[in-house]
């Protein structure tokens, strides 16, 4: 499995028999960082806000969850949605919001989509084991670095890939991903993060961090230019 970061919380993965899926796409011009145009197999989509399910620079022909109430298997990807919601008021500021659980070469992933708060222990069993945590750091429309720092402990990830914080040229007031940085020990840059099966016994939760992908040039599954 190749996981490449496209942005807020967007990120493509390429599976190793060539399955080609993105989570939540959002809208390039409305939210002001590019898209890079990729042929897609799977489109994975939290919630129908702008900044989070639009179809523009995408090719191919996509099985397309939205919001999953059910399980379902879009081509060969097992996904389940955990219902949540986007602010602490249950849902009375920015609505409903589904955390996506998905399977990728035997590895479990969840992504948190917009969750904006921390979770009950009945939400906690619900997403259960997970592998790798998509999780929202930069605050204000989702969790701040301190609830996703909670949400982390809940969870128990071995894996962390922080989303949904302020890159260059964006539209949006959020935060930096430092604060959710800060007192880390293990910490990672990769590009991409890969991963061939799911840890066994790790020691030690590793935060990694991806650089946004601004061309599809080299990413696996995309046919070169």
């Amino acid at each position: 499995m190749h996981v490449y970061f496209i942005g807020h919380s967007c990120f493509y993965i390429a599976s190793r028999n060539g399955t080609r899926i993105i989570t939540d796409p959002y809208h390039p011009t409305a939210l002001g960082i590019d898209r890079p145009q990729l042929e897609i197999d799977v489109v994975l989509a939290s919630h129908d806000h702008f900044d989070h399910f639009n179809l523009s620079n995408i090719s191919g022909s996509p099985d397309v969850v939205l919001s999953p109430s059910a399980p379902e298997k879009a081509k060969d990807v097992k996904v389940r949605g955990v219902s949540c919601y986007h602010d602490l008021r249950e849902g009375l500021y920015r609505g409903e919001n589904t955390m996506m659980i998905f399977e990728v070469d035997g590895i479990t992933i969840c992504h948190c989509g917009d969750l904006g708060h921390t979770l009950s222990d009945e939400k906690i069993a619900e997403v259960g084991k997970i592998d790798v945590l998509m999780i929202p750091v930069g605050g204000n429309f989702s969790l701040n670095a301190a609830m996703a720092n909670k949400v982390v402990e809940q969870l128990e990830p071995p894996y962390v890939l922080p989303m949904h914080y302020d890159v260059l040229g964006l539209r949006m007031p959020l935060g930096t991903i430092k604060k959710f940085l800060r007192g880390k020990r293990q910490i990672r840059k990769a590009d991409p993060f890969t991963l061939d099966e799911a840890p066994r016994g790790f020691k030690e939760r590793e935060i990694v961090v991806l650089p946004r992908r601004l061309s599809a040039a080299g990413m696996i599954g995309q046919p070169e230019a």
